[in-house]
């Protein structure tokens, strides 16, 4: 009787383990049907990244030069440093959903033969290059989704990536460009002028480090200062031409300017007319033949007059007593 209850209670342990086992092997199956999406250029980080070459609309090239970051084509200009870190972490944290084998004659139908983009990232000493073809609608439940074909050339592989990342990385050398024309540091300036549709202001630093207007009236240096701080480091909003004639676009000398000297010398920004249908002012910097966009709102910051920067005026007896008797009576 023992040995048959015995053997009752273990065969009650291995139909446990049995069903143990079934259950981590349906859970483990369950999993492996649900793909994380994974990284499409397996390993690549922003440190290693050496140049991008972006062809789209047009063919640009963005290079690491020591420790900055230049578009070396079509022409040469300073990148913008913050736009150029995000547009490398939108490269390096690119994921796929699935991925499938294919030849290449299996590429027209994708229209990988003939790509709408071409992305080819050089990082420690190697090039990989990604094409971009069609897209494809997707549905799960009520929640739709576009992705788009890639491949990496040479990969014998096709992926599906989101086409809203895709779209992010088919940047322009005008997202990309520096913006940051001009900067100064205010402790050097010496002298600031401005001129506002006729209305002209001049502030001058004195030997002993006071601002003065024009007539020699003191100024308050933390108005000054504040007002000039949309200016120190002066970003534009919007390329318009490298080289061009400043009066085809309405910058005139000696009218609508502020004018900044100090140790690094004397620099001009001058602003010309509205930009049609757009809230812009084309812009210019002097010593420099490029003409820009900038909000007009830059611009009518400098409707200031004198008093704007001058010390509060006293506050008469009269004032003060007629003040106080208006209070009184309202309460």
């Amino acid at each position: 009787m023992a040995k048959r209850s015995q053997n009752r209670g273990l065969y009650y342990l291995l139909s446990l383990a049995l069903l143990l086992m079934i259950l981590l092997l349906v859970q483990k199956a369950g999993r492996s049907g649900v793909r994380e999406p994974a990284q499409l250029l397996k390993g690549l980080k922003i440190g290693d990244v050496e140049q991008v070459v972006v062809s789209h609309k047009e063919r640009l090239v963005l290079k690491r030069e020591k420790s900055a970051w230049f578009l070396t084509a079509p022409r040469r200009y300073k990148a913008d440093l913050l736009e150029t870190i995000k547009f490398l972490e939108r490269l390096t944290e690119l994921r796929f959903f699935r991925s499938f084998k294919a030849g290449e004659k299996d590429l027209p139908q994708y229209e990988l033969d003939r790509p709408s983009t071409t992305i080819a990232v050089t990082a420690a000493g190697k090039t990989s290059t990604m094409l971009v073809g069609i897209e494809l609608e997707t549905s799960v439940g009520n929640t739709s989704r576009s992705l788009t074909y890639v491949t990496l050339k040479g990969s014998g592989l096709v992926f599906t990536v989101e086409t809203a990342k895709i779209s992010q990385l088919q940047t322009t050398v005008a997202v990309l460009r520096n913006k940051h024309i001009f900067s100064f540091e205010r402790q050097d300036l010496t002298s600031v002028q401005l001129n506002y549709q006729g209305r002209n202001l001049l502030f001058r630093k004195d030997a002993k480090g006071d601002w003065k207007t024009g007539s020699g009236k003191t100024v308050v240096r933390n108005k000054l200062m504040t007002f000039l701080v949309g200016f120190y480091r002066f970003k534009v909003d919007g390329f318009e031409s490298d080289n061009a004639n400043p009066a085809n676009y309405g910058v005139r000398p000696g009218r609508n300017f502020i004018r900044f000297t100090g140790k690094s010398g004397v620099h001009t920004l001058a602003f010309g007319r509205e930009v049609k249908n757009e809230a812009m002012r084309f812009c210019t910097l002097s010593g420099d033949r490029a003409v820009y966009k900038v909000s007009t709102f830059r611009f009518e910051r400098m409707n200031k007059q004198y008093s704007d920067f001058l010390p509060a005026p006293p506050v008469k007896n009269g004032t003060e007593k007629a003040g106080l008797k208006s209070s009184v009576s309202n309460q």
